[in-house]
């Protein structure tokens, strides 16, 4: 029997709260630092998932998690997304030099001087975004399997290696 996109996003979820334990702030760099690339990658990916549910491509680059748009682009590459990462291409392009700012103030600034055109791209994405989540939630948990620090099924103590 093939898992539901809610059972396979609730096992995403499950290791991406070992990665992060306690929660922490995502809007610098020192956020990541003790965590593995691939705990990197895999929770980029996670937290950009989140991020477009909730409010889509725009909601995503502006809130915190987009100062790692191009790191997260890298990292659907890396695990054979690369459907979501076209769309995040796509995405970028409604940006001044084809990558929204790394700074909370800039992208706020980029994000507010969007046109409605722009808008209507990034939200055109939403539809496409949705329909490739389960391809993505499947690739995501193969990424982890293959290359995670700590077994899924095992509550080790992530975020160490």
């Amino acid at each position: 029997m093939t898992d539901s996109v809610g059972e396979l996003e609730d096992k995403i979820i499950d290791i991406n709260s070992r990665i992060w334990g306690d929660w922490r702030t995502m809007n610098d760099e020192e956020a990541y630092a003790p965590f593995s690339h691939v705990e990197k990658v895999f929770s980029m990916i996670v937290y950009m998932d989140m991020e477009i549910q909730n409010g889509g491509f725009e909601q995503w680059i502006w809130n915190p998690t987009g100062m790692y748009v191009r790191e997260t682009r890298d990292g659907l590459i890396e695990i054979g997304a690369a459907k979501v990462a076209e769309m995040v291409d796509q995405a970028v392009t409604v940006f001044p030099g084809g990558f929204p700012g790394r700074e909370w103030q800039e992208r706020d600034r980029q994000v507010r001087a969007l046109s409605d055109g722009a808008r209507a791209k990034l939200y055109e994405l939403d539809g496409p975004y949705a329909d490739a989540r389960y391809d993505l939630y499947v690739k995501s948990l193969r990424y982890w399997d293959e290359h995670g620090t700590f077994d899924a099924s095992d509550a080790g103590n992530a975020g160490s290696g």
